[in-house]
């Protein structure tokens, strides 16, 4: 079940647990307040280089200042999306372009003030 938390290898002997995504996004969206159920905002196709691949941008209704927004990426691997630091797909999995994870980060985060 993708949902369920999996020990993850990171080619050493440590082993680390990861909670699964949909967990820590009810996480955020209780603590602020938000609607239970997400809209999908924007789709994307990977094009005709990399077909299979696509997003979803998810957003709940939630206070102007506590936002919950996620990114649901299709047919890739996990490399960073964007990136341009080639790790080998046979460890990570297919590379994407259809989202700059480094560009979404700053896009959201950039909307906020300390």
């Amino acid at each position: 079940d993708p949902d369920e938390a999996q020990p993850v290898r990171q080619q050493t002997d440590v082993r680390v647990e990861h909670s699964p995504v949909v967990d820590e996004l009810t996480f955020w969206r209780d603590l602020n307040g938000c609607e239970r159920e997400s809209v999908v905002q924007e789709e994307r196709a990977g094009g005709p280089e990399a077909p299979g691949q696509g997003a979803e941008k998810l957003v709940w209704a939630c206070p102007p200042s506590s936002p919950v927004e996620h990114w649901r990426l299709h047919g890739v691997g996990h490399a960073w999306p964007g990136g341009t630091e080639r790790i080998s797909e046979r460890v990570v999995g297919a590379g994407t372009t259809v989202i700059s994870a480094a560009e979404e980060v700053w896009s959201f985060v950039s909307r906020f003030s300390k």
